[in-house]
């Protein structure tokens, strides 16, 4: 009998200790699912306040960049307004007299009232001039008509050293006259164009030289050989003949040209 009693406490222990591991096995399953859906959670947390924390990143920059932007252009148009106004003001200094020519007792005379007396007195003349210029540049381009620099550097030569002959300068002379040497060389361009274009039809023959040198024997100089005075006499024929047919083939060229007169001088 004592042996019965010692087995069912042993029994009973066994019983108890494996209900206690039970529990414990349960407790620590519990304790293993409450954590790992903790660490879910802090998991979930952690995203969405990164998220959270880059849109609030992104707007602060958005933020900021606007702020940069609109900050930086308006020192820019002021800088641009300041420096328009500074060149219009060295602007009108430098150029002032393109548009005041003289003051009298303080008092103005501008470019445009001088310009347009002048338009009275020889606008309708210098229009001419000026439409007549065109026609022939015109018509030397047509006809493939050029004066090379050669030529022009050939003709100024000749005119200084015809100058120096007589004690004249021509760079004063041209001062005298009002104009530069950029004005002479392109007179003398217009000229040679003009005689190229006319110069099948002015042509002087020596039987012209002979006529003109016997009804003008009491005019002619005394002290030059007659070969110098034979060209002089055939240049100044040939001068003669191009003016009047300058004159024809102006007129002709005018006739068959559109020219449209929009201001009535």
């Amino acid at each position: 009998m004592p042996k019965k009693k010692s087995s069912s406490k042993s029994t009973a222990k066994k019983t108890k200790k494996t209900a206690k591991r039970k529990t414990s096995s349960k407790a620590s399953k519990k304790s293993t699912k409450a954590q790992a859906k903790k660490r879910r959670s802090q998991k979930k947390s952690s995203k969405k306040q990164a998220k959270k924390s880059t849109n609030m990143a992104l707007a602060q920059g958005l933020k900021n960049l606007q702020n940069q932007t609109s900050s930086g252009f308006k020192p820019n148009k002021t800088l641009w307004i300041i420096t328009g106004m500074v060149v219009l003001i060295l602007l009108a200094y430098l150029l002032r007299g393109w548009f005041v020519v003289a003051l009298v007792n303080n008092k103005p005379i501008t470019r445009w009232s001088v310009l347009s007396r002048l338009e009275k007195q020889a606008g309708k003349q210098t229009l001419e001039s000026i439409i007549t210029e065109e026609l022939i540049w015109q018509q030397a381009q047509e006809l493939g008509i050029d004066v090379s620099q050669e030529e022009l550097d050939a003709e100024l030569n000749t005119l200084t050293e015809n100058l120096q002959a007589q004690g004249q300068d021509l760079e004063s002379l041209l001062k005298l006259q009002g104009m530069t040497r950029q004005d002479l060389e392109k007179q003398i361009k217009l000229q040679k164009t003009i005689e190229k274009i006319l110069a099948d039809r002015v042509q002087v023959t020596d039987e012209e030289v002979e006529q003109y040198i016997e009804e003008n024997q009491e005019f002619l100089p005394e002290d030059q050989e007659p070969e110098q005075i034979k060209e002089q006499v055939r240049n100044q024929l040939k001068q003669q003949k191009a003016a009047q047919e300058f004159q024809n083939w102006l007129q002709g060229v005018k006739d068959q040209a559109q020219i449209r007169y929009l201001f009535d001088y």
